[in-house]
């Protein structure tokens, strides 16, 4: 059985991994936010030349299908 010096140690290193790994999946959702941002900007443009009436009702429905 552990020492409890081994487990506080062990509980540290789990804690440090998971805080890395919060690290990388907040670092991953800002890319893919910005990715989405500029899909966006780039459908309201197509939208845009291709419909001018509604383009941003098109727009925005484009994006809410491709937002899962």
């Amino acid at each position: 059985m552990l020492n409890l010096r081994e487990r506080v140690a062990a509980a540290e290193n789990l804690v440090e991994k998971q805080q890395l790994e919060i690290n990388t999946l907040r670092q991953e959702a800002l890319e893919t936010r910005s990715k989405l941002q500029e899909l966006r900007a780039q459908m309201e443009q197509f939208v845009g030349s291709q419909a001018p009436a509604l383009p941003e009702v098109a727009a925005c429905d484009l994006v809410d299908l491709l937002s899962f």
